[in-house]
């Protein structure tokens, strides 16, 4: 807006000038304007043929997806990210299917599913015109990224997974073991009382999202920022029968990824180019790690203490110190600027061979650091 402003005024100073001096005016004017819309956001809804899917896009670069956890989530916890990631990419952060902004006519068994999610995906993509994407997916996201690749794996340059879900089904039952050893004894009465109340239609919704906020302590690393994780929880950005319906088409269509990643050629020996991290003490990374490492051979989780990092070969695993589960200041740092090496075109690539990843920027810390007051690392 202040470019904008500066413009303005040069303009209008413009017919008091010399020629020459109004030439030179006219070229900074283009360059503050060209300036000025670096970094520029723009929210559309794309019309689907059952709804609607809200979407925000900012920047300039390589494309880049952001998918945000949940199921049932909208994408604004991400925020943060996604601004900071447009200074220097195209970054689109959708609402999906049934959460947020997003419409659909009816929530129903039809309507919501895994499969209908990734078309939603792949419809978006074809409509901006981006040619292939690198895709950041968290929790959940995570496992919509590894669905999508695995259905469109041309178009996808790389994975980054931070915190995610697992390949298979099998993932659920250890995740729900290690939350539940989480939980307070208070929580879990909690939980078990509000848990009750979802037999009443009139108080269903309400329930699950005070289900959903008691169970977040079990996500976090430091649970001073319990209120501030849970503040971004309300109706609007999180829908309990959206994510009740995902889990419920996962286990009916037997969700296990497992031999469609091997033939998409993802990680140490395929194409395309992935990087898993996890927190040290997340829940989720720790249900997920052998099923990752056995997804992408190379992303063996080293146990050296401090940051621990394993180069591979097309990939890069990182177990991320005094790190929970929710994205905050070392998700930051290590899930996108370490992740990210641009190239002097600009490009995002990944490691390459047996090279360690450059860090390039640190642009992420303030802004995640002090809206969730993470702990310094």
């Amino acid at each position: 807006m202040l470019l904008v402003k500066l413009a303005a005024f040069l303009l209008s100073a413009a017919p008091t000038l010399p020629r020459k001096a109004r030439n030179v005016l006219i070229v900074l004017i283009a360059v503050l304007g060209a300036i000025s819309a670096i970094g520029s956001v723009d929210a559309a809804s794309l019309p689907l043929l059952d709804g609607s899917l809200y979407y925000r896009i900012g920047g300039h670069g390589f494309a880049v997806l952001l998918l945000s956890g949940g199921p049932g989530r909208s994408g604004d916890y991400l925020d943060p990210v996604f601004d900071h990631l447009t200074i220097s990419h195209r970054v689109i952060l959708p609402d999906q299917r049934g959460t947020g902004r997003s419409r659909l006519r009816a929530l129903g068994t039809d309507s919501v599913t895994v499969r209908k999610t990734v078309a939603d995906l792949e419809t978006l993509r074809v409509t901006l015109g981006v040619e292939n994407w690198t895709i950041i997916g968290h929790s959940w996201g995570g496992m919509l990224a590894m669905a999508y690749t695995t259905q469109h794996p041309a178009n996808v340059a790389g994975l980054i997974l931070v915190g995610s879900g697992g390949t298979s089904l099998e993932f659920f039952d250890r995740s729900d073991i290690v939350l539940r050893q989480r939980q307070t004894p208070t929580e879990l009465d909690s939980i078990q009382a509000w848990e009750k109340q979802t037999c009443d239609p009139a108080l269903r919704e309400r329930a699950m999202l005070e289900v959903k906020k008691l169970r977040t302590g079990a996500y976090l690393f430091d649970r001073r920022s319990l209120a501030a994780v849970n503040g971004t929880l309300t109706p609007q950005t999180y829908s309990s029968q959206t994510s009740e319906l995902i889990l419920r088409d996962l286990r009916r269509t037997r969700y296990d990824l497992r031999a469609d990643l091997r033939v998409a050629e993802i990680g140490a020996s395929g194409k395309r180019p992935a990087l898993i991290l996890h927190g040290d003490t997340d829940a989720i990374g720790k249900a997920t790690e052998h099923e990752l490492s056995a997804a992408f051979p190379a992303s063996i989780h080293s146990r050296k203490p401090s940051l621990r990092s394993l180069s591979l070969d097309r990939g890069t695993a990182r177990i991320l110190q005094r790190t929970g589960h929710v994205p905050g200041r070392c998700f930051a740092v290590d899930a996108v600027t370490i992740a990210f090496a641009e190239t002097g075109q600009g490009a995002v690539i990944m490691m390459n061979a047996k090279a360690d990843i450059e860090v390039v920027k640190n642009i992420f810390v303030e802004a995640i650091g002090q809206q969730y007051h993470w702990p310094d690392p």
